[in-house]
């Protein structure tokens, strides 16, 4: 369970819910919109074998989703310090 520094310095527990990894991507629905001249969105949201659905980190899954589809580069556009490295 992660963990956030309140107010008076002390580490409270933050509950996320329902948060998951990156376990697979289905490339044949996004290679059909590529293949079709679009441009896929990808929400990061993942569904598990019992058809519960789980938030997963944005940059994850652009990470696994480049990786599956052997991408040669991976543009992320962000505010986020901790993907920026600053």
């Amino acid at each position: 369970m992660m963990e956030k520094i309140g107010a008076d310095g002390i580490a409270v527990p933050v509950d996320l819910g329902f948060v998951g990894d990156v376990v697979s991507v289905n490339k044949d629905v996004i290679n059909m919109l590529i293949a079709s001249d679009f441009i896929p969105v990808i929400a990061p949201l993942g569904v598990d074998s019992e058809g519960n659905t789980y938030n997963i980190n944005a940059d994850l899954v652009a990470g696994k989703v480049a990786e599956f589809l052997q991408a040669e580069k991976l543009m992320l556009l962000t505010n986020i310090k901790g993907v920026r490295g600053s």
